[in-house]
């Protein structure tokens, strides 16, 4: 376990807070399984299980969570390269789409290269199936809000993990969702990359 992880429980969300930083100087090295698996956790982890309910990190309308999270992933010990999707029945990544896909999803979102030199790149995929009965028309913007709470939450775990992060919002949505095979309206909203900066 990295020297990064030890000292995380000491850090408060006060310095998270104040050293999180938009960082594109991604290196492309090596991370453990643990980073990965602590960052999905905060993007979409369960906090606590009562009487069939369960809480989730980032807040949802009407806990109807109409988002879904898919991962590229790279680079990262113990993972095989390729995209999986964070399964909320077993709380864990499970790959879909094994290979290698971080310099096509870099060509689809203006070519920056901090993209294919990430290590994991978290993907905030819209249903509108979960959430439209009970909000109709409202329903997106909600969506859009529950992708904030779930970047942000990314965002300040790799700080405390002293990894590089960059909110992406300029990407073909037709291209990205081709790639993740997605269907029945689902529609990717967010992207959120993570990488060594060291």
């Amino acid at each position: 376990m990295g020297d990064n992880l030890k000292n995380l429980k000491k850090y408060t969300l006060e310095e998270a807070i104040k050293n999180r930083r938009t960082i594109r100087e991604i290196t492309g090295k090596n991370i453990p399984a643990e980073y990965l698996e602590l960052l999905t956790w905060a993007a979409f982890g369960i906090t606590l299980k009562d009487r069939g309910d369960k809480y989730r990190t980032a807040p949802s309308a009407g806990a109807t969570y109409p988002i879904e999270i898919q991962v590229f992933v790279e680079r990262v010990d113990g993972y095989q390269d390729g995209i999986y999707i964070y399964d909320t029945g077993s709380e864990c990544l499970k790959i879909f789409k094994p290979g290698i896909f971080l310099p096509e999803v870099q060509k689809m979102s203006w070519d920056q290269e901090f993209v294919s030199l990430s290590n994991a790149v978290f993907v905030t995929v819209y249903d509108p199936r979960k959430i439209e009965r009970d909000y109709g028309d409202k329903s997106r913007d909600y969506a859009l809000l529950e992708c904030g709470h779930i970047a942000q939450n990314i965002l300040l775990t790799a700080t405390a993990l002293k990894l590089g992060s960059v909110p992406v919002g300029a990407f073909s949505q037709r291209r990205l969702s081709g790639l993740l095979d997605l269907k029945q309206g689902k529609t990717p909203l967010y992207m959120v990359c993570v990488g060594t900066i060291d």
